[in-house]
């Protein structure tokens, strides 16, 4: 059984900042904290089917991936949605069937052989990426997701 960094009590009253002041003060490691975040994943997630992937490299070294070791939030476990920006090795899977298995790096491939395009600027990949859309090319996941300004 994994030693946790702190009681499950404390951890559902702590936040980002607290977790933060914990690790500044010496209280627990990062690697601590990422150990116990997966193991409120594996507690929770069989009846949530939310969290699709650990990352274990990342919770066994937690500088692996190049996390700032002095920014605020240093070590402070988080979940993400993989729609959107994809992280450069890791499964970029955006909630669909059809895209199972795929990284960043297998859509980046997609878009250039379905599009056939070599672009040299950052400004002619998206206008290639949004005319793919028009074509409905590529899939349009998340495209009816509503964008409010606020009043």
């Amino acid at each position: 059984m994994t030693r946790l960094a702190m009681t499950w009590e404390a951890w559902g009253k702590a936040d980002a900042v607290a977790l933060s002041e914990g690790l500044h003060r010496g209280d627990y490691s990062a690697r601590e904290l990422a150990k116990q975040a997966a193991a409120a994943i594996q507690n929770v997630n069989p009846s949530l089917d939310a969290v699709r992937e650990i990352f274990s490299d990342v919770i066994e070294d937690p500088l692996i991936d190049g996390m700032n070791p002095s920014g605020f939030f240093r070590g402070v476990p988080f979940v993400m949605k993989d729609l959107g920006p994809g992280l450069k090795g890791r499964l970029q899977e955006m909630g669909s069937r059809f895209m199972q298995g795929n990284s960043e790096e297998a859509i980046r491939l997609q878009e250039k052989a379905l599009t056939k395009a070599t672009y040299t600027t950052l400004k002619e990949e998206l206008q290639v990426t949004l005319d793919s859309y028009k074509k409905g090319i590529l899939p349009k996941i998340s495209e009816d997701t509503p964008i409010e300004s606020p009043k």
